[in-house]
C-alpha cells in the first residue's frame, strides 16, 4: 500500500491530483482527464493506472467535488460526476428481454468507471403521473439517463420531468427500443424483422397468415406490420389477403388461450401466425396443443426476440422467429451515452441496430 503524503506535522494530508501525477510522472490535467474518463485524451492504460494509483494513495474525490463543480459553473461547463441514471419498466428483473438489456447497460457503465443510479419507471397504484425524480437529479449530481421501454407512452411524463428539472436540463438522453424527442436512440430494425418473418412464410407457400399487433401502442409493432405487408407486396400479393390482423392491447394468456380457438374455427384457412414476441408464442403453441393441431404441420409459428422460454420455444428450442440482439443494445445505448457526456458525440443520433431470421422446426410449407 503507497503511503499517504504527510503534512509538516507528521499528520496525513488529503490527497491531491498533483500528488498522483507526481506519482505517474504526468500532468495534473492528465490526471483529471483520466479519472473523469475522458478517452479523447487519454489512454485506456493510462487511465487503469491512474485509477491504481489514486486508489493506492487514498485519493477522495468529494473532498474536491463542490469546489471543482462551482469553479466550472463559473466557467459555464459541467463537472462530470461519473452518475448516470438508468429508467427501465419494473419487470425489468424478471421478464429475460429486459434483462438482458438491463444487464449489458450496468456492466458497460461499471466498465466504464460510471455508477449506475437506477429508477424504476412504475407507477404506483395506477397514478396518471410517475413519481418525482430522485434528489440526485436536482442537485446536478447525473451526467446522463438512459430510458428503455417499448411504449413511449410510458416514459414521456418521465422524459418531461427530466428535460424539465433545472439540475439535469441540457444533459444527454438516450433512449432504448424508440425514438423519442430531444434524445439519442438505439432502436431495432422492427421492419426488417417483420419483413423477414413474413417472407420466409410466403416463401414456403404460406397465403393466409394471423399476426398480433399493438400499433396503437408502441411503434415497434407498427414498423413489423409495415415490414410485412411490404413482404407480401413483393410476393405480389395484396397484404389484405394475406394477412388477418388481430390486436393484443390488453391480451393476457388467458383472454389469448379463450379466444384463439375462435378466431382459428372462424378461419379456417389461416395455415401460420406470427406472435409479437417468443413468450406470446409460446403462449399460443400451448393453445395449439390443447386443440390438437399440430405443429408445423397443420400450424407454423414464428415469434420474435429469440430469448430462452420456459418451454424451450425459444433460443435452442425449436421457434422460427428474428433475433434482436439485446445484449448489443444495452452496450451501445451505454456507449453512446457516454460518447454524449464527454462531447465526443456533440450530436444527438440514432443507431438501428439489426434483425436476424432464426429459422427452426416450428415453420414448414402448409399441408394442402
Amino acid at each position: 500500500m503507497a503511503k499517504r503524503p504527510r503534512q509538516d506535522n507528521g499528520e496525513a494530508r488529503p490527497v491531491t491530483l498533483q500528488d498522483i501525477a507526481d506519482r505517474l510522472g504526468v500532468s495534473r490535467v492528465t490526471v483529471s482527464y483520466a479519472l473523469r474518463g475522458d478517452r479523447r485524451y487519454v489512454s485506456e492504460r493510462l487511465m487503469h493506472d491512474v485509477v491504481r494509483v489514486a486508489q493506492e494513495l487514498g485519493y477522495d474525490p468529494s473532498r474536491y467535488h463542490a469546489a471543482r463543480r462551482l469553479r466550472l459553473s463559473h466557467l459555464d461547463e459541467r463537472l462530470q460526476n461519473h452518475l448516470a441514471a438508468v429508467f427501465f419498466p419494473d419487470n425489468c428483473l424478471h421478464l429475460t428481454y429486459h434483462r438482458i438489456i438491463f444487464e449489458s447497460v450496468i456492466e458497460t457503465l461499471l466498465e466504464n468507471y460510471y455508477a449506475p443510479v437506477l429508477v424504476y419507471e412504475g407507477r404506483p397504484d395506477d397514478s396518471p403521473t410517475p413519481p418525482p425524480l430522485p434528489l440526485a437529479f436536482g442537485r446536478g449530481d447525473i451526467d446522463g439517463a438512459i430510458i428503455s421501454g417499448p411504449d413511449p407512452r410510458a416514459f414521456l411524463p418521465s422524459l418531461q420531468a427530466l428535460q424539465d428539472d433545472p439540475g439535469f436540463r441540457g444533459h444527454p438522453i438516450v433512449s432504448l427500443l424508440t425514438e423519442l424527442p430531444g434524445c439519442s436512440a438505439v432502436i431495432v430494425d422492427d421492419w426488417g424483422g417483420g419483413y423477414a418473418l413474413a417472407d420466409h412464410l410466403l416463401t414456403l407457400g404460406h397465403r393466409r397468415i394471423l399476426h398480433f399487433y399493438d400499433t396503437e401502442r408502441s411503434p415497434i409493432y407498427r414498423q413489423r406490420v409495415l415490414g410485412m405487408q411490404q413482404a407480401c407486396a413483393d410476393h405480389q400479393l395484396a397484404p389484405a389477403s394475406v394477412l388477418t390482423p388481430h390486436t393484443w392491447e390488453h391480451v393476457t394468456p388467458e383472454v389469448l388461450a379463450r379466444d384463439l380457438p375462435g378466431i382459428l374455427r372462424a378461419q379456417p384457412d389461416i395455415t401460420a401466425i406470427t406472435a409479437m414476441n417468443d413468450l406470446h408464442a409460446e403462449t399460443i403453441v400451448g393453445v395449439l396443443r390443447d386443440l390438437r393441431l399440430s405443429m408445423p404441420s397443420r400450424m407454423s409459428v414464428v415469434g420474435f426476440d429469440d430469448i430462452e422460454t420456459a418451454e424451450g420455444c425459444g433460443k435452442g428450442g425449436v421457434l422460427t422467429t428474428a433475433r434482436v440482439p439485446l445484449a448489443d443494445l444495452g452496450q451501445q445505448a451505454a456507449e453512446l451515452l457516454l460518447r454524449r457526456i464527454t462531447g465526443e458525440e456533440p450530436h444527438d443520433r440514432c443507431t438501428v441496430l439489426p434483425t436476424e431470421l432464426i429459422v427452426r422446426k416450428s415453420t414448414a410449407p402448409p399441408r394442402q
